[in-house]
């Protein structure tokens, strides 16, 4: 593993422990065994660090999916690891704190590979969508579960129910949801 990888890893792990506001790069060269400099030399500031892990997320989501040719099998790839939730946890604290998640991470190649599968299964339905807002729903969807869950599955009266059960219906609900959308040709 190179020294921007690590550090990549090291502001990952660190910046999903904890809000980025945080962390430290001191940190971060620390838990990456790297010289601090090198964090400067590779990234200048921590918001272009935090740029660079949330659109390094945003590519393994899209490569994840890189082989998906229904809906089905690009959402279960999306959310394969959804184990780590810190991808979650840092788009909320930075969103939180300061509101403009969209500057650091951009377009995202996971969100525009989905709009490509959602494109190329489109059907005969009524109500046509556009893939790139189909995707923008489905994502919003997932994030939403993601970030509110434990609140929507007390308030639902869903929490004698086991977490991970709950999770599958909520991912296969959504999966539902996703296939019967109409596309726009």
């Amino acid at each position: 593993m190179d020294a921007r990888e690590a550090i990549l890893d090291a502001a990952k792990e660190l910046f999903g422990e904890r809000s980025p506001s945080r962390v430290t790069l001191r940190e971060v060269a620390a838990r990456a065994g790297v010289n601090y400099g090198l964090i400067h030399h590779y990234f200048g500031t921590k918001d272009a660090m935090l740029s660079a892990v949330l659109q390094e997320a945003s590519k393994a989501g899209a490569a994840r999916m890189s082989g998906s040719s229904t809906i089905a099998d690009a959402l279960t790839a999306l959310l394969g690891e959804q184990g780590s939730d810190s991808y979650n946890r840092m788009l909320a604290w930075v969103l939180l704190e300061s509101g403009d998640v969209a500057s650091l991470v951009g377009t995202s190649p996971a969100i525009a590979h989905l709009a490509a599968v959602l494109d190329r299964s489109g059907n005969d339905s009524e109500g046509p969508i556009d893939p790139e807002i189909a995707a923008a729903a489905i994502v919003s969807a997932v994030l939403g579960w993601r970030f509110f869950g434990p609140f929507v599955r007390r308030a639902a009266g869903l929490d004698e129910r086991s977490i991970r059960q709950v999770d599958r219906d909520m991912v296969a609900a959504i999966l539902t949801m996703a296939e019967s959308l109409s596309i726009s040709e």
